[in-house]
């Protein structure tokens, strides 16, 4: 979050190309989901992160090849630690959306939920005490397969 703004960045890649969707993606065999997260944000903005929160878990299915893996996706609320940040990886574009103004093309089941939690978060008095302590906040998404569609040593795109 940053002046009441979320950072979302447009897929370059199907499932869901030119949607939205918050910046993250399929963790590393052996990677912690906070570990993950930070890799991701570093891979696809060029910005590092500090964690901040969890702001919850959300199940969703993600096709890939014709299949669909069950997924379990953590959101964690992140401050971004620097100012420039340039779209890397498999995103075409990072936009910063009104948290009141997002767009209605977003990737994913489990995007929209977190977007929906992460706006009550946001008007909180938790959110609000926690945004007076840093200036740019960006939520963010580690996805992880379940364990029976787990293919080990394999990063599926997106």
């Amino acid at each position: 979050m940053k002046d009441n703004k979320v950072l979302l960045a447009k897929r370059a890649w199907e499932p869901k190309k030119g949607y939205y969707d918050v910046v993250g993606g399929f963790l590393e065999y052996g990677e912690l989901p906070e570990q993950g997260a930070k890799r991701e944000v570093l891979e696809e903005t060029g910005a590092k992160v500090k964690i901040i929160k969890l702001l919850g878990i959300y199940p969703d299915g993600y096709k890939h090849k014709g299949r669909v893996y069950k997924t379990i996706n953590p959101i964690y609320i992140g401050r971004l630690l620097g100012n420039k940040i340039k779209a890397k990886d498999d995103v075409a574009e990072l936009k910063w959306f009104l948290i009141d103004s997002l767009p209605k093309n977003i990737a994913f089941k489990c995007v929209a939920e977190g977007l929906k939690d992460l706006k009550k978060w946001f008007k909180s008095s938790r959110g609000k005490k926690s945004r007076t302590s840093a200036a740019s906040y960006s939520p963010f998404i580690a996805r992880l397969k379940t364990v029976s569609s787990l293919q080990v040593g394999k990063r599926s795109e997106g």
